[in-house]
């Protein structure tokens, strides 16, 4: 489905984010803050989803040409 770069790209975002998530997670669990650990794990949960509809979306984008990638990028602006 996504171009062999594409995965490659989308893998090192996610284990970046998942790093820096855990390293938050880790320090507001010593603090036992649990209402910002949950917060943190639903927000990067849904951060990992959206790189990921973000580049289903633009490997779709360049896999069209002329007007239809006009059409595309419209419908995706609205």
């Amino acid at each position: 489905m996504l171009p062999q770069q594409a995965k490659v790209t989308f893998l090192k975002t996610v284990a970046i984010t998942s790093a820096v998530l855990f390293v938050v997670i880790l320090l507001m669990l010593l603090q036992k803050e649990l209402e910002i650990v949950y917060g943190l794990l639903l927000g990067g949960i849904m951060a990992i989803v959206n790189f990921a509809l973000i580049s289903i979306s633009v490997t779709n984008l360049m896999a069209k040409e002329g007007r239809q990638r006009f059409k595309w990028i419209l419908h995706s602006f609205f």
